[in-house]
């Protein structure tokens, strides 16, 4: 059997993240010539593919790929040009190289939907309120024997819903291929100079780069330009930030960039709002392996299992290496044949990279002395893309495991009041970020003073937890199940998330909102809409306090802004079918209209569900039982079709039609332009004015014909004026 890349994707919550089932975070690493996403590329919000001014838009993705490197030893052969490696993805060099069947062969890969509602709307009998709401499992298997076993988390409760947890297990077992009852390394009981290397490169993000350069641009943008690396040592947490934008300080986060379109969606909230890439993006390390560390004889002295030489600053009371080994910035060109040639520093154990913090510059910096002998920051190098942590040199036998766990997180920007290990700079160990409560300038024009006192978050931000910062620290209560004070009110020197502390197993219990219920939604006769939905989460015993309400919402967008329809009370059901309805008779919202229906349920603490039932619906009628007249919507069309919905700026509607019939359309010379089958019971059919050989349609007057099956046939005319 061959090995196949495959990738499930964690949509539950906001941020949506692809993982592979041989290590690959987001995509297969490719640096620069991104333009387009086949899936989601740690997509915050999720959803936000759009189409703005005509151009369609893959929207939010902020990662150019992610995975794993692993690097061992035999005993008694030493040193790199001795080293063996598996690469699980984040290897390439401008486009990624294959990696399964290579490096790493799959064993097993599949989803787990610990959901609180069924498919069919009733409570989910197996549901376990001490999970997350989708695990993802994945094995596989390496080139140099140390299997690998992933399982990934994520969570639609608002307060969770912007972070991806991750576990990790590797065992050393001698397995270099798909089969696990093989044991091809059956002649080496033991690997040395073990190094765990988990790296993801980050820049936040692919629309905003697309509105301001037209290209998610590489250099200067995405490297040594406007994407900032900093390091929040409170919670190990290390993200990415947009700083700036080709050196304009008022542009950090990529203001939309035409005035005009940052006027009308910060104040309206369309595409979230007036910022383009507002995301800081990262991960935070929750628990890493001490129990197979390599232990030395002493400062200063080698060990049979490792060619490193330890100072004494850098060894625990174990004589075993202070962790993290490194935490290694680097522009993430990550060529194979490079790293094994000994070229990138990241895999060798001759030398720890970037070093460590010794006491003088522990002292210098102000650090807790907790990080004396730990892998350094490399603050000069805080414009690059690539974050990692290594661990190790670890010594393992067979049947040994290292378990590993931290949590991708995104949050709207970073806490602008902390100090952090890097910033929006690279001339000292501490740096700041800039705030996105700040001044806005366009083209000289000053759009505001102050974004976020001005206009607000977007609605994507859905609860209290809003910067990257707090999105961390409820990673962090995720996985101990305890309650963490915000950082501002710790004691100094306080280590409260410090990953050795905590169990090698997340907790996951956190508090659950009452689910979100099953929806159907429909247009009436009188062209107005039903949402209807059963009394199932009325019974749901899991949840935090009492269910108070529902509250019915629409949008234009999946990612907002969202309109408050209703807040229908408990109980409030239509006695007949003992269903709850709400009627949405907009006249605004017109037959042909594009829109997105959720509903939440609603607890006596406020504390609302995550929007899981998201309806896309087009407002329609049935279709007429006898075809006549037929018209065109907007005619003549003038720039723009007026119609709501996200892509609906070019469309143009027919109206009057059966159920089935063909749509001819004709230029004023007599081309077909193209040929639409309407197959559907609707009143309607839309048009997106492109030809059948996907260009758009110019100017001018058009014609139309219209059959049936029957023989009936219409036809009529159209102009568009651009």
């Amino acid at each position: 059997m061959l090995a196949q890349r495959e990738y499930i994707i964690h949509d539950r919550g906001m941020l949506h993240e692809s993982v592979f089932n041989n290590g690959i975070l987001s995509q297969p690493l490719k640096n620069n010539g991104i333009e387009w996403s086949a899936q989601p590329m740690f997509e915050w919000p999720g959803r936000s593919k759009t189409i703005v001014a005509g151009v369609e838009y893959d929207g939010q993705h902020n990662s150019l790929g992610g995975g794993i490197h692993i690097a061992v030893n035999y005993p008694g052969s030493l040193e790199y040009r001795n080293k063996k490696f598996a690469f699980c993805g984040m290897i390439g060099d401008g486009g990624p190289e294959t990696s399964v069947g290579v490096w790493t062969f799959p064993i097993s890969f599949y989803e787990v939907q610990n959901y609180p509602l069924l498919d069919d709307g009733s409570l989910n009998p197996d549901f376990d309120p001490n999970e997350a709401e989708q695990i993802i499992y994945a094995e596989w298997a390496t080139s140099v024997g140390i299997n690998v076993r992933r399982v990934t988390r994520s969570y639609s409760y608002p307060d969770f819903d912007d972070i991806v947890l991750h576990e990790y297990e590797f065992e050393f077992t001698g397995n270099t291929d798909m089969d696990p009852s093989t044991v091809e390394m059956d002649t080496v009981d033991t690997v040395v100079d073990v190094l765990i290397y988990f790296s993801q490169s980050f820049a936040p993000s692919m629309y905003g780069y697309q509105r301001h350069y037209n290209q998610w641009k590489w250099k200067p943008g995405i490297f040594k330009g406007d994407n900032w690396a900093s390091f929040d040592p409170d919670y190990w947490l290390a993200f990415n930030m947009d700083c700036e934008t080709g050196g304009n300080f008022d542009l950090a986060g990529k203001p939309e960039p035409i005035p005009e379109l940052f006027q009308e969606f910060a104040s309206s909230g369309v595409n979230g709002g007036g910022f383009s890439s507002p995301a800081a993006v990262g991960y935070t390390m929750l628990y890493y392996d001490q129990n197979h560390l390599t232990v030395f004889d002493g400062p200063d002295s080698t060990s049979s299992d490792s060619e490193y030489e330890p100072t004494e600053v850098e060894l625990d009371d174990q004589l075993r290496i202070k962790q993290p080994y490194h935490t290694f910035l680097t522009h993430a060109w990550f060529s194979s044949t490079v790293i094994m040639a000994g070229s990138r520093p990241q895999l060798r154990t001759d030398t720890r990279t970037n070093g460590f913090f010794n006491l003088e510059e522990v002292e210098q910096w102000g650090l807790n002395t907790s990080w004396t002998g730990r892998g350094q920051f490399e603050y000069t190098h805080s414009d690059y893309p690539g974050r990692s942590f290594a661990f190790g040199p670890y010594t393992l036998s067979k049947g040994d495991k290292l378990e590993y766990s931290f949590a991708q997180v995104a949050g709207y920007g970073a806490d602008a009041a902390k100090q952090y290990w890097g910033g929006h700079q690279k001339d000292d160990l501490w740096g700041t970020v800039p705030s996105m409560n700040r001044r806005v300038v366009i083209n000289g024009q000053v759009m505001t003073e102050n974004y976020i006192d001005d206009y607000g978050y977007p609605d994507y931000v859905n609860s209290d937890v809003i910067t990257v910062n707090d999105v961390a620290r409820k990673a962090w209560e995720a996985y101990t199940g305890q309650v963490i004070p915000h950082d501002s009110t710790w004691a100094d020197g306080e280590l409260v998330c410090w990953p050795e502390n905590n169990a090698k197993d997340g907790n996951y219990a956190v508090p659950i909102p009452y689910p979100a219920p099953d929806i159907t939604v429909a247009t009436l006769d009188d062209a107005s809409v039903r949402l209807r939905w059963g009394r199932a989460v009325e019974s749901f015993t899991h949840a935090a306090g009492n269910l108070m309400q529902f509250n019915v919402y629409r949008s234009i967008h999946p990612i907002g802004p969202w309109k408050l329809l209703q807040e229908l009370p408990l109980g409030s059901v239509n006695t007949e079918l003992d269903l709850y309805e709400m009627i949405d008779d907009d006249i605004d919202f017109k037959v042909g209209d594009f829109a997105f229906y959720a509903v939440t349920s609603i607890n006596d603490q406020n504390m609302e569900s995550g929007k899981t039932n998201i309806t896309s619906f087009q407002k329609n009628i049935g279709a007429v039982a006898e075809m006549e007249k037929v018209y065109v919507v907007p005619n003549p069309f003038v720039l723009n079709s007026g119609f709501s919905g996200t892509g609906t700026e070019n469309q143009i509607g027919f109206y009057g039609l059966p159920e089935t019939c063909t749509i001819r359309i004709y230029s004023f010379a007599g081309q077909l332009i193209d040929v639409i089958n309407h197959d559907v019971p609707t009143y309607s059919e839309p048009f997106h004015q492109v030809t059948l050989n996907h260009q758009v349609m110019a100017p001018g007057m058009y014609f139309f014909v219209i059959s049936t099956p029957e023989g009936d046939e219409t036809g009529g005319k159209f102009v568009i004026i651009k």
